[in-house]
C-alpha cells in the first residue's frame, strides 16, 4: 500500500514538473520570437474542452488563426500564437488558467471561456492587467462591463431569442408555460425577466419554474418532473447551457411518459445549437421537440470552405464524437479570434491594453456568424433572425423555418418569401407522441378530477341563482347557471364539471380561491372566455335573459273583470283636475313674471322708451280721432237721409 502510495505521488511530481518545464520552454520560445519580431502577438483562449462546444471553439480559433496568415502573412515569417488551455468549467481553473496566460504566455487578449460564472473571474483578471477578454457567455448584466471595463461580449445578446419563443406560444393559442433552467447560470436571472416580459406581451404567463443544478441525481430529477406532471399546463420551455443536463432531462422525461402527446417541449440556445451533435439515441429521447437557434448564413462560399476543413479536421481530432457539422459555437468563435487577429495587425508594435481595447471595438466586418460590430456597451448587437428546428426521425430534425421581429415567420429569408404572424403557416409540425393535431398545451379536467363550480348559497335573487334540496340531492338553477351551461355547450370538448355549494358570504367565497380551494389560474380560462363570447354573439343570452326574467302573462279574465279592472284602471282623462291646476298656476305665474319684468323696465326709462311710448301715445290718439271722425260721418249722413224723407212725405 506504501508502495502504491509513493508510486502515485512520484508520478504526479512527474507530472507538475514535466508541466512546469512545457509552459517554462514554451515561455522561452514565444520570448524569442517575439525578440525576433516574427511573432505579432499571442492569443489566450480558455475553453471546456470536454463539451462539445469547446471542441468546435478550439477547432475553429485555430483555423481563423490559420486562415488570417494565409491571407495576411503567408508571403512573410510572421505568425499569431494561440495557447489553449482547458478549465473543464471549473471557474477557480479558468481563473488560474488567465493568470498564467497572462503573467507568463504574455497574451495579448482572451478568449472564452463559455459560462457566465468562469467569464466573472477571467474579466476580473484581464481588467487588472488591462488584457481584453472576449466572453462567449450567453449573457452579461449589464454593469458588467462598469466593473470589468476589459470585458468585451463576443456572444449575440438573446433579448429578440425570447420574443421568438412568446410568438410561437402565441401562434398556438397557448397561455401558460413552464420554464426549466440551469440553476448554476446566473444568466438566467437576465433570460427570466426577458422572457416573463415577451409572454406578457403575448397575453401569456409562466405558472412554475424549475431550477436544476448541474448534476442533479436521478431521483430528484423524477420527483421534480412528477410535480410538474401533476399541474395542467403541457407546455415546457428548456433553457439550459449544458447538453449533459439537456440529455439527461429528456431522456428521463421520456422515461416517465412526458414526452408523448399533448405535451409541448420547446427549447432555446445554448442547447438547440447543440442538437446537430447529437447521437440517434439522443435524438430517440427527444422526438417533436421545437428548438430555436440563432441563425448565421451557411449559403455563402466561403462558409462551405470552412465547413469542408472542419469536418475533416473534426473527424481526425475528435474521432469519438458522431457528428462532425460546426454549429453557432464553432463561427462564433472563429469571428472572435479574427476580430482579435484584424486588431493585432493594426497595433502589433502597440503594448498598450487599452488602445487595444478600442481597436477590437470598432471592428467592423462580415463574419461567418454575420455582421460583427460591437455598440457602445461593448456587446454585439442582439441576434434578429432564428431559425425553428423539429426534432423527427432518425437523422436529427427538420428545419421547419425562421422566424424574424421586421417579418415573423417565413420558410425562406428570400425578399419575396411568404411573411406570417403565425407559425401554423409554415406547415405540419410533429409533436411529441405524433398526434394528429396540435396539443392544446394543458389538460382538461377529468371524471376523476372535474372542474369544481362554487355556488354561493345565500343568493337574494333566486331568478339569477337558485339551489334547491331534492332529496339528498341539490338541483342548481337560474340564469347564472343556464349562461354558464350554454357556454359549456360551445367548448370544442367535454369539461367535466360540478356545482359545490357555499353557505357563507361572498368575502369568504373569494378568500377560498386565495385558499385554493377553488382553481385560480386555470389554462381553461381563455377558452372559456372565448366561447362565454360565442354564446354572446349568437343570441343564446338575450333568449335565456327572456325565458327567467321577463314578467310572466297575466292569466285571462272574464268581462266583469275586465269592466272592473278598466274601472279601477287609470287614464290621462283621470286627472283632468290636476291639468286645471297646473294650467292655472302656470298662467299665473307667467303674468306675474311679465309684469315685473315690464315693471322693472320702466323704472328706467330712457329715450328710446319715451320715444315709443309718446309714439304709441300718438298711435292710440290718432286712432281715437279716426274712429270719432268716422263716428261723426254716419251720424251726419243718417240724419241727411232722415230729411229728406220727411220732405218727401211732406
Amino acid at each position: 500500500m506504501d508502495t502504491f502510495l509513493s508510486l502515485n505521488t512520484f508520478l504526479i511530481l512527474v507530472l507538475i514538473i514535466s508541466t512546469q518545464s512545457l509552459i517554462t520552454a514554451d515561455h522561452k520560445i514565444a520570448d524569442e520570437t517575439m525578440k525576433n519580431g516574427s511573432v505579432i502577438g499571442i492569443v489566450g483562449a480558455i475553453l471546456d474542452n470536454s463539451s462539445r462546444a469547446g471542441k468546435e471553439e478550439e477547432l475553429a480559433m485555430k483555423m481563423a488563426i490559420e486562415d488570417f496568415h494565409s491571407d495576411y502573412y503567408s508571403s512573410t515569417n510572421q505568425t499569431l500564437i494561440l495557447h489553449v488551455i482547458n478549465s473543464d468549467g471549473d471557474p477557480m481553473q479558468a481563473a488560474l488558467a488567465a493568470r498564467d496566460l497572462i503573467s507568463k504566455q504574455q497574451v495579448k487578449a482572451i478568449l472564452g471561456p463559455q459560462t457566465w460564472e468562469e467569464t466573472s473571474l477571467v474579466a476580473k483578471v484581464g481588467s487588472e492587467n488591462h488584457v481584453p477578454v472576449l466572453s462567449f457567455a450567453e449573457a452579461a448584466p449589464k454593469w458588467a462591463n462598469e466593473i470589468w471595463p476589459f470585458l468585451v461580449q463576443a456572444s449575440h445578446d438573446h433579448t429578440n431569442h425570447m420574443k421568438a419563443i412568446a410568438a410561437i406560444v402565441q401562434s398556438w393559442k397557448w397561455f401558460q408555460v413552464n420554464v426549466i433552467y440551469e440553476d448554476r447560470d446566473s444568466s438566467a436571472n437576465e433570460f427570466l425577466p426577458q422572457f416573463s416580459f415577451a409572454l406578457r406581451e403575448v397575453n401569456a404567463k409562466i405558472t412554475h419554474l424549475l431550477p436544476l443544478p448541474p448534476c442533479p441525481s436521478s431521483s430528484m430529477l423524477s420527483r421534480e418532473l412528477e410535480n410538474l406532471k401533476r399541474d395542467q399546463t403541457r407546455v415546457f420551455v428548456v433553457h439550459l447551457s449544458s447538453s449533459q443536463l439537456g440529455v439527461q432531462l429528456f431522456q428521463k422525461a421520456k422515461e416517465m411518459n412526458m414526452m408523448e402527446k399533448d405535451y409541448v417541449w420547446i427549447t432555446t440556445d445554448p442547447l438547440t445549437g447543440l442538437v446537430h451533435s447529437f447521437n440517434s439515441s439522443i435524438i430517440s429521447s427527444m422526438q417533436g421537440v421545437l428548438g430555436v437557434k440563432r441563425y448565421f448564413p451557411d449559403d455563402s462560399n466561403r462558409f462551405h470552405d470552412f465547413r469542408n476543413k472542419f469536418r475533416k479536421r473534426f473527424d481526425l481530432e475528435h474521432p469519438e464524437e458522431d457528428n462532425n457539422e460546426p454549429g453557432i459555437f464553432a463561427v462564433q468563435a472563429y469571428d472572435a479570434a479574427w476580430t482579435v487577429a484584424l486588431a493585432m495587425k493594426e497595433n502589433s508594435k502597440v503594448n498598450n491594453g487599452q488602445k487595444f481595447l478600442e481597436k477590437i471595438l470598432k471592428s467592423d466586418f462580415r463574419g461567418l456568424s454575420g455582421k460583427v460590430e460591437f455598440n457602445s456597451d461593448q456587446r454585439l448587437p442582439p441576434a434578429d433572425i432564428f431559425q425553428i428546428i423539429n426534432v423527427a426521425g432518425k437523422s436529427g430534425y427538420i428545419e421547419h423555418g425562421f422566424w424574424s421581429e421586421k417579418s415573423g415567420f417565413s420558410l425562406s429569408l428570400r425578399e419575396n418569401g411568404k411573411k406570417s404572424s403565425s407559425m401554423e403557416d409554415l406547415g405540419l409540425v410533429f409533436w411529441p407522441g405524433f398526434p394528429m393535431k396540435t396539443p392544446e398545451g394543458w389538460t382538461p379536467p377529468t371524471a376523476s378530477k372535474p372542474l369544481r363550480i362554487a355556488v354561493p348559497g345565500l343568493s337574494m335573487f333566486k331568478e339569477y341563482v337558485n339551489v334547491e334540496l331534492n332529496g339528498n340531492s341539490l338541483s342548481f338553477g337560474g340564469f347564472s347557471i343556464d349562461v354558464f351551461e350554454a357556454m359549456l355547450d360551445e367548448l370544442p370538448y367535454y369539461l367535466p364539471h360540478e356545482f359545490n355549494l357555499f353557505n357563507d358570504t361572498y368575502d369568504k367565497l373569494v378568500e377560498q380561491i386565495h385558499l385554493k380551494a377553488f382553481p385560480r389560474g386555470s389554462p381553461m380560462l381563455p377558452i372559456i372566455n372565448e366561447a362565454l363570447l360565442k354564446v354572446y354573439e349568437s343570441g343564446k343570452i338575450w333568449e335565456l335573459e327572456n325565458t327567467m326574467l321577463a314578467l310572466e302573462e297575466c292569466e285571462e279574465k272574464n268581462e266583469e273583470d275586465d269592466d272592473e279592472t278598466k274601472a279601477r284602471s287609470l287614464s290621462a282623462n283621470s286627472f283632468w283636475v290636476l291639468f286645471i291646476i297646473t294650467g292655472t298656476t302656470s298662467t299665473i305665474s307667467l303674468v306675474s313674471y311679465l309684469f315685473r319684468v315690464y315693471k322693472s323696465l320702466f323704472k328706467h326709462k330712457t329715450l328710446v322708451w319715451r320715444l315709443m311710448a309718446a309714439v304709441i301715445k300718438y298711435w292710440e290718439d290718432g286712432k281715437k280721432c279716426f274712429s270719432r271722425r268716422i263716428s261723426d260721418v254716419e251720424e251726419s249722413g243718417t240724419n241727411s237721409l232722415n230729411a229728406s224723407d220727411s220732405r218727401t212725405r211732406v
